[in-house]
């Protein structure tokens, strides 16, 4: 079973007998509350805005344990086609992880935006890029990964020494995402 509901509903929602829920309200376009781990939850941004939303509120509800799906239009305006690129590569993180295991972990990031297994594996949005603070200290020994520009779609390779609280800076300005795991 499935619901949805508008803004002011979603409390609703999370104690329903539904499977998965379709949330709603203007909050998860900025600072979307983590996802219920009881169900699984489906922003779609139908129930947010409607045709609305950009490649960030891809990164910022995926990081906080959402699954994100557009109301597209299917027309070429620039803001639309990058976010349908933020929807792929967002997907081939999904693809990479173990998201049996990762869950949102908003107090590991300086950004707040964090979905991971604290012991292994971490996938960080930074909306403004710059110098980000992660909470590496229960994945021991050293972890490998790489930095994602979501605008330009360049990747970077990088490593960390895990144990500890560690501060990275994004090798380019602007947004960027971390991924690392602990092999």
């Amino acid at each position: 079973m499935s619901l949805a509901a508008p803004d002011g509903w979603n409390d609703q929602l999370y104690r329903s007998a539904a499977d998965w829920v379709s949330p709603g309200g203007r909050r998860f376009l900025t600072d979307p509350p983590a996802a219920s781990q009881a169900k699984v939850s489906i922003v779609d941004t139908d129930h947010v805005c409607g045709v609305c939303g950009g490649w960030d509120v891809v990164w910022k509800n995926f990081t906080r344990g959402h699954n994100v799906i557009f109301m597209d239009p299917q027309d070429s305006a620039p803001a639309r086609i990058v976010t349908r690129w933020a929807l792929g590569q967002a997907r081939r993180y999904a693809q990479r992880m173990n998201l049996a295991r990762a869950r949102p972990r908003p107090e590991l990031a300086s950004s707040r935006f964090c979905l991971a297994d604290p012991t292994r594996e971490f996938l960080v949005f930074a909306p403004s890029g710059g110098r980000l603070t992660v909470d590496l200290s229960r994945a021991s020994g050293r972890l490998t990964g790489e930095w994602l520009s979501p605008l330009t779609g360049r990747s970077t390779p990088t490593s960390v020494q895990g144990g500890a609280r560690v501060t990275v800076s994004a090798p380019f300005s602007g947004a960027a995402v971390l991924y690392l795991k602990r092999r």
